[in-house]
C-alpha cells in the first residue's frame, strides 16, 4: 500500500514539474510584442521548480526503503539469511538468547503445571496462576547470547575447516570430535555460568556439577549425536548454529530443569 501511494505521489509531482517547465518555456518563446515576465516572476517559478524537483527526489529515494520493508514482511527467511551473511555472529547471538530464554520459560511453565498436579491442596489458589521468574529467564538468555552462540559459532567454523565435506564419514568425524571435545566442556560450562549468575557459593556449584554433569552428558549423547549427524551432513554451514539452536530449545528445557531442580 505504501509503495502504491509513493508511486502515485511521484506521478503527481512529475506532472506539476512538467507544467511549470512548460509555462517557463512559453514565456521565453513570446514575440517581442509580448509582455516580458519580471525578474521576480521568473525567480518564483524557478524556486517552485527546484522545490518540486527536491520533492520528486525525496519520494524516489524513499521507494527502496518501502520496498525493503515489504520484502522483510513477505519473506522473513530470506531476510534472516541476509543477516546471517552480513552479521553472522550478532544474528546467532540474538537467536540463541531468544531460544535459551524461551526454553527456560517453557521449563518454568511445565514445572508449575506439575506442582499443581502434585499438590494435595486442590482448592488452594497459591499456585493457580503461573508467574514466571523473569530474572531466571534473563540469566538463561544472557548465557545463550554471550557463551553458547559465540562458542558454537567458532566451533562449527573450526569443524568445517578441519573436516570439510558433507559425506557421511566427514559428518561422523565431526560428531565424534564434538562429543569428545566440545560437549564435555560446554555442559559443565553452561551449568557453572548459570549458577555463578545466581550467586551460588563455589562448594555448592562443585557439588551440583558432580551430581548433574554425568547424567546430562548421557542425555546429550542421546539427543545430540543423531541431531548433529543430520546437521553436519545436510545443513549448510551458515545455518548449522540455527539448526542447533532449534534442537537446543528442547535441550535448554532439560538444562533448565537440571540446574534449577535442587
Amino acid at each position: 500500500m505504501a509503495l502504491a501511494l509513493s508511486t502515485k505521489s511521484l506521478q503527481t509531482y512529475s506532472k506539476e514539474l512538467g507544467r511549470e517547465v512548460f509555462k517557463i518555456s512559453v514565456h521565453r518563446g513570446h514575440s517581442t510584442r509580448s509582455v516580458v515576465p519580471s525578474h521576480n516572476t521568473l525567480k518564483n517559478a524557478s524556486d517552485k521548480t527546484v522545490s518540486l524537483e527536491k520533492k520528486l527526489l525525496s519520494t524516489t529515494a524513499s521507494l527502496p526503503r518501502v520496498h525493503n520493508s515489504t520484502k522483510i514482511v513477505s519473506n522473513p527467511i530470506a531476510w534472516y539469511a541476509s543477516k546471517l551473511e552480513s552479521h553472522p555472529l550478532l544474528t546467532k547471538c540474538i537467536t540463541s538468547a531468544f531460544i535459551a530464554g524461551s526454553g527456560d520459560l517453557v521449563c518454568q511453565y511445565i514445572t508449575h503445571c506439575q506442582s499443581k498436579e502434585d499438590t494435595t491442596e486442590i482448592y488452594s489458589t497459591n499456585n493457580s496462576t503461573f508467574t514466571p521468574d523473569i530474572n531466571r529467564t534473563g540469566r538463561f538468555a544472557f548465557i545463550g547470547m554471550t557463551f553458547v552462540a559465540p562458542m558454537a559459532h567458532s566451533w562449527f567454523g573450526f569443524l568445517g575447516r578441519y573436516v570439510p565435506g558433507t559425506s557421511f564419514g566427514a559428518a561422523l568425524k565431526r560428531v565424534v570430535l564434538d562429543q569428545i571435545i566440545f560437549a564435555p566442556f560446554m555442559i559443565p560450562g553452561f551449568m557453572t555460568n548459570i549458577m555463578l549468575l545466581e550467586g551460588r557459593p563455589t562448594n555448592e556449584i562443585k557439588t551440583a556439577l558432580i551430581r548433574n554433569v554425568p547424567d546430562a552428558y548421557v542425555t546429550n549423547l542421546a539427543v545430540w549425536v543423531p541431531a548433529l549427524l543430520v546437521n553436519f551432513k545436510y545443513v549448510p554451514g551458515k545455518w548449522q548454529v540455527l539448526f542447533s539452536n532449534v534442537v537446543g530449545f528442547g535441550w535448554n528445557i532439560y538444562l533448565s530443569y537440571k540446574t534449577q531442580k535442587d
